[in-house]
């Protein structure tokens, strides 16, 4: 079994072949990077599409949420 299905996939996702990091602590997101902690890890092209789609929905919840 491989870690990466144990994990929860609406808090953990792959931005790297390398990296599965956790939604809630990333601090800032770029085209090419994610930030955690002062830490700055490689988003991959491959994964990069999907992390930003979900940023997309993530954003979009908490102002759903703080407008009511």
């Amino acid at each position: 079994l491989q870690v990466e299905e144990t994990l929860n996939p609406s808090v953990f996702v792959r931005i790297h072949r390398s990296f599965i990091v956790n939604l809630n602590k990333i601090d800032r997101i770029s085209s090419q990077e994610v930030v955690i902690r002062n830490t700055e890890l490689p988003l991959s092209r491959k994964y990069k599409k999907g992390v930003l789609e979900i940023f997309k929905n993530l954003s979009n919840k908490v102002y759903e949420n703080s407008s009511n």
